[in-house]
């Protein structure tokens, strides 16, 4: 997933207008990660979901509804 995702950040990062794509990648990302059981993954996506100008509130909802994972 990590390649992936950054094999995707290398291609698209320098178009402008993909600002609100980010949101939406790392949140799916996270979510794959939980699927897989992978906490720190999620952790880590969701983080960035929120950096890049994702809703917090989305990525509560997130953990509470479509994963396992515990609060940080």
């Amino acid at each position: 997933m990590t390649s992936t995702i950054a094999e995707i950040e290398k291609a698209c990062r320098p178009n402008a207008k993909a600002r609100s794509f980010w949101p939406y990648l790392y949140s799916h990302a996270a979510l794959f990660c939980a699927q897989h059981g992978d906490c720190k993954g999620f952790d880590r996506h969701i983080a960035r979901h929120v950096a890049e100008g994702g809703s917090r509130s989305d990525a509560d909802g997130y953990r509470k509804n479509w994963t396992h994972c515990p609060p940080p």
